[in-house]
């Protein structure tokens, strides 16, 4: 006799735990297309709340009826095993917002292990290669650079020019003189300014660059620069 109220006292426990549950999904369920849903799921919400309600006092006041005109213990905790796995049973049949509510915890669990997982053919991440800093220094180089370059195309427009110049007399035997001569005049022109800009853009860095005060300048701040990094 002992041990058939032990299980069904663990039992009703059981029960209980479920019950908890399911009333706690319920409410999370109805509080959330109260306050987040449109008008029609929230009236449908209310009412649904008014039903159950109506319900669980119900069963409640039955069950407390039964409980002070029965006087045999294990018989109480049978009924009240049943009638708490009936009433999680009408839930789950009857209300599927606690079975979607489930169903969304769990896809949320496996999206957030697959996120957490890698892919299978992934590689590790490689570590990002921090750049060096920029000193004073490596802008001297990089504009001692600059003017070897312009000087290299100054010296390539030069070239092109002569070419461009050869072609036009070539084409000029379909055309006046005169309209030869002046195509020549403004191509040599044009190509002059050209190659005149990069050699003085060129004269300009390296004047900046051999300034002595300059240099010393540069000097200073790369040093300072160093200690600081």
């Amino acid at each position: 006799m002992d041990d058939r109220i032990l299980v069904l006292s663990q039992l009703s426990q059981m029960a209980s735990a479920i019950l908890a549950g399911i009333f706690g999904g319920l409410a999370f369920d109805i509080y959330q297309k109260i306050c987040y849903g449109s008008g029609k799921r929230r009236l449908k919400a209310i009412a649904y709340l008014k039903g159950d309600a109506l319900f669980a006092v119900s069963l409640i006041s039955a069950w407390l009826i039964f409980w002070f005109t029965c006087t045999d213990g294990s018989l109480r905790l049978f009924v009240f095993v049943w009638l708490a796995l009936g009433f999680g049973l009408y839930f789950l049949a009857l209300r599927k917002s606690l079975h979607l509510l489930l169903r969304q915890i769990i896809r949320l669990l496996r999206l957030a292990r697959a996120m957490l997982r890698p892919a299978p053919g992934a590689q590790p991440k490689r570590p990002h290669r921090k750049r060096p800093p920029l000193t004073a220094e490596k802008l001297m180089d990089d504009s001692a650079r600059l003017v070897v370059k312009l000087e290299h195309q100054a010296a390539g427009v030069s070239r092109s020019a002569r070419t461009k110049l050869k072609a036009a007399a070539a084409n000029a035997q379909h055309k006046s003189r005169e309209q030869a001569a002046q195509m020549a005049k403004q191509s040599r022109e044009q190509l002059h300014s050209l190659a005149q800009w990069k050699r003085e853009k060129a004269n300009w860095l390296r004047q900046k660059i051999s300034n002595p005060w300059r240099r010393f300048f540069i000097r200073k701040r790369s040093e300072k620069e160093r200690k600081e990094l």
